[in-house]
């Protein structure tokens, strides 16, 4: 088996970077790109975190590996975030 294969799906999390309140949502495992195209302002900054869902067998326990966050600023033309794997 391999690492891969224990990833069971994502949560992406995203909020202003000066607020502790983020918006977040759950992802399978087998998505690849994912969009947020309404709540957000054009050239505003935003924190972004892409969270790791992963499902051990022996012992069976569920752990959560988090990403490195990212400051992210949003165009000013464009108020949508793109992520991609």
């Amino acid at each position: 088996m391999k690492d891969y294969d224990l990833v069971s799906g994502y949560k992406v999390q995203w909020g202003l970077s000066s607020s502790s309140e983020n918006q977040s949502s759950d992802l399978g495992k087998d998505m690849q790109t994912y969009m947020v195209d309404s709540g957000l302002t054009a050239g505003q900054q935003y924190v972004l975190n892409v969270i790791s869902i992963v499902d051990l067998t022996n012992p069976s326990e569920t752990i959560y590996v988090e990403s490195l966050q990212r400051k992210v600023r949003i165009g000013m033309l464009c108020s949508t975030l793109f992520i991609s794997q």
